[in-house]
């Protein structure tokens, strides 16, 4: 039998405007593919004119990846940090900056208008999930998409992405009423997505932000962050986290190995310690 050729697919965690830390890495890696995880907006490390500029340059590595006909998608998803300029003027949460708010709306929502920023990317062969935060049933049900492919979640209505639209809501988002931007981990756990056959997918979110990935697991229980013999695995739901969080950029980020048609077929978390981290802090 003929061995399937293999790609190479990033998946990175909350931005924040680490643009030269990621660039060195895509550099290394050369992806195929490439998945971002949102939130590219708002930081404590970085001036204005800095946190424009590293998106500016985020836009041109993403539009010269897609010119090469040899590569695959290079995909920004939707982030809290990033929302609150997407509906500007209506609400600010924390982290707003009005040096930028109108230049960053301006950006935004060109980018979501032509549905080159969405809410979710996902896989249907492993049957996974990327969004910033996690989607719950409970949320999809109050929004009248339960029952609905998870390829028409990108076509929410903005409005129902606010942090206080959905009733039971929780002052730091966990609640499983909370959003694909902004539900927390507890709650995901407890209300992951279900599709209709009743298989409880992975999912692949930031948001959460930790020094070091968190990976769950559906069989042993076993909470916390992953040791080396977790980094691969073998894509079988027995086997796999159910849940990993990766708001953890530049210093951590997953990489996966995919066929051309996209199925996974292995997914590792890799440490960088030759690059930089900033300061740990709580976004």
């Amino acid at each position: 039998m003929k061995q399937k050729q293999l790609f190479k697919r990033l998946i990175f965690g909350d931005f924040h405007g680490h643009f030269d830390s990621l660039a060195q890495i895509y550099q290394d890696e050369k992806p195929y593919s490439v998945i971002h995880l949102g939130d590219y907006f708002d930081s404590f490390h970085g001036t204005v004119d800095g946190m424009k500029q590293a998106f500016t340059n985020l836009l041109k590595l993403r539009n010269d990846h897609l010119s090469d006909t040899k590569n695959g998608d290079f995909v920004l998803l939707l982030g809290n940090h990033d929302y609150h300029y997407l509906q500007y003027g209506l609400e600010q949460y924390s982290g707003y900056n009005k040096g930028y708010d109108l230049w960053a709306h301006q950006q935004l929502q060109e980018l979501w208008d032509s549905h080159q920023l969405k809410l979710v990317e996902y896989d249907y062969t492993s049957k996974t999930l990327y969004s910033h935060a996690g989607v719950t049933n409970t949320w999809l049900k109050e929004n009248r998409m339960d029952g609905v492919d998870v390829q028409y979640f990108n076509e929410v209505n903005l409005l129902h992405l606010r942090f206080t639209y959905a009733g039971g809501g929780d002052w730091y988002g966990d609640s499983v009423y909370s959003s694909p931007i902004w539900i927390r981990p507890n709650s995901l756990l407890q209300d992951g997505y279900v599709d209709e056959n009743g298989d409880r997918w992975t999912q692949i979110v930031g948001h959460t932000h930790s020094t070091m990935p968190v990976c769950y697991y559906p069989k042993n229980n076993r909470v916390g962050y992953p040791k080396a013999e977790d980094y691969n695995f073998i894509n079988t739901y027995e086997q796999r986290p159910i849940l990993w969080i990766m708001d953890c950029m530049p210093k951590y980020y997953i990489r996966e190995m995919i066929t051309i048609d996209g199925e996974v077929v292995s997914r590792e978390i890799v440490k960088n310690d030759k690059y930089k981290l900033y300061e740990s802090k709580k976004y």
